[in-house]
């Protein structure tokens, strides 16, 4: 039997969650742990709700009585070919149904959905599904919202008291829950547009304009080969795709050394690494494996496709100001200096010297862990001297 005073302390319980802001999925489990000590006759339970992220479209937490929780994501592939006509949840968001109701057992059984035929073969007796929508600022007609399934396998399935306590704390739950989507959310987009490390300041209030640090950092600077003239022959989306893989590469190699990508301009990147100022070498280590690395994915890439995608790197050690750079309301955060412009004069050498990746002398110096040969020395536009450039033995 539900008490209220139970149901009231659940209630207080997810209003101070909603400050503590707890991760998704801690917080589902302890809220059916009190759902079952309260006296509801909870067996499975199913939470998701939508995001923003390049790649995710919804996160959601799986829980069961006798297993616990499992935290549960989709992509946005998932999403349009998932096969989500069979949930009912998907019926209900599609529909704006803020509630649903399925006996699943005995002669008042509705079978509707193939995941109901699921829960009942697993043992399930009812189901319920709840909607709680949340409006977007600036756009009114458009709609986000949380969405939670429960279900039973008492023979008698949920009684009126427990559905009025599903139905009075769903929406309490789901502010709780928003304030870490929310936060989530945040986190997401920050890493997506500025980068993990950057984002993490931003969000421990590093945010004053000017401000900045001086670093020693491996710089990357890499542009694609041909693309003006990729540009004036190509559709813009198939310009934009190869852009995309081009991208794609360059990225996942960076962040596979522990790099960080700071800006695409263009069809240009700017990288760092080591940041947090360690070992030199070890920064020029990740440097040059992530630009090896790239090159032999491009390469691969370029077997299967027709529009040869061919880029080429310059990497350079330096001092540079890392830190909020750009106008009062709309900043930046970045990495400048005269090395940064070294690293973009030595990549526009490339063509000339036929190199895919050329690196700086004090690069190569603290390059330990593949052999570098000169090139030569050569004259940087806006460097007094002349600069000895080195190469990968193999490239």
């Amino acid at each position: 039997m539900t008490d209220r005073s139970d149901i009231a302390a659940i209630e207080d319980w997810l209003v101070e969650q909603g400050v503590l802001r707890p991760k998704f999925e801690t917080l589902i489990e302890e809220y059916c742990q009190r759902l079952v000590t309260a006296g509801l006759p909870i067996w499975h339970a199913y939470f998701t709700s939508l995001t923003l992220h390049p790649t995710t479209a919804t996160i959601g937490c799986l829980w069961h009585r006798d297993s616990g929780v499992e935290r549960k994501s989709y992509t946005h592939e998932d999403a349009r070919f998932g096969g989500w006509e069979k949930y009912p949840l998907h019926f209900m968001f599609k529909n704006r149904s803020s509630f649903l109701r399925r006996r699943l057992m005995g002669p008042d059984a509705v079978l509707d959905f193939p995941q109901l035929e699921e829960l009942k073969k697993h043992g399930a007796t009812d189901y319920v599904g709840q909607l709680t929508e949340f409006g977007l600022d600036g756009a009114p007609d458009r709609k986000t919202g949380f969405l939670a399934s429960w279900s039973t396998d008492r023979s008698s399935g949920f009684s009126d008291p427990d559905i009025a306590a599903l139905e009075y704390l769903q929406p309490r739950l789901a502010l709780a829950l928003q304030s870490r989507i929310s936060y989530e959310i945040e986190v997401n987009l920050l890493n997506t547009y500025v980068g993990p490390d950057a984002g993490r300041r931003i969000l421990a209030g590093e945010i004053e304009r000017g401000k900045g640090k001086r670093i020693r950092a491996a710089i990357m600077i890499s542009d694609l080969s041909g693309f003006t003239e990729m540009s004036d022959r190509l559709p813009s989306e198939q310009v934009i795709g190869h852009l995309n893989d081009y991208f794609g590469i360059m990225a996942t190699e960076v962040q596979k050394q522990s790099g960080e990508v700071l800006k695409f301009i263009g069809d240009g990147m700017l990288a760092v690494f080591d940041i947090e100022g360690s070992a030199r070498d070890k920064a020029c280590c990740q440097a040059i494996h992530a630009a090896i690395g790239a090159a032999n994915a491009l390469a691969t890439l370029n077997q299967d496709q027709t529009e040869k995608l061919y880029v080429r790197m310059a990497l350079h050690l330096g001092e540079v100001v890392y830190g909020n750079i750009g106008a009062a309301d709309r900043l930046d955060f970045t990495v400048i200096g005269a090395a940064v412009n070294e690293t973009a004069r030595i990549e526009g050498l490339c063509r000339a010297l036929d190199r895919q990746i050329l690196t700086s002398a004090s690069f190569a110096s603290s390059c330990t862990c593949k052999p570098l040969i000169s090139v030569g020395l050569h004259h940087l536009r806006g460097v007094s001297k002349s600069q000895e450039l080195f190469t990968p033995v193999a490239n």
